[in-house]
């Protein structure tokens, strides 16, 4: 299946989601055009977060128990590392990437 068939999917499911909510007294219901928006809001965190994880395996650092999520630009790197070094190492590739804005970095030393 297409990026673009998956888009449209997923779109047209937040309408039919909001349009239930809404039925049921969940409130105003959403535009198709802000469905749509908040579809490419989410793609776009998703492929941020994935740009800041190859970014990351290219600096070196061990990535098996690191998750990167993005959102709206602030990324938050979570899980740990096997050296302190990586730490820093892990904050400084994820910054340099076109699209971070913030980086919150909870990550530690693995025992």
């Amino acid at each position: 299946m297409s990026t673009r068939t998956l888009k449209v999917c997923a779109a047209l499911l937040v309408i039919v989601i909001a349009s239930a909510a809404s039925a049921q007294g969940g409130g105003a219901p959403i535009s198709p055009e802000a469905a749509s928006a908040l579809v490419a809001s989410k793609a776009r965190d998703k492929q941020l977060a994935s740009d800041v994880l190859t970014a990351i395996q290219g600096a070196g650092v061990d990535d098996s128990k690191v998750k990167v999520r993005a959102y709206h630009g602030t990324v938050t790197l979570r899980g740990s590392v096997p050296q302190a070094d990586q730490i820093q190492a892990a904050s400084v590739a994820a910054a340099t990437v076109k699209g971070v804005t913030t980086v919150k970095n909870k990550l530690h030393v693995r025992r």
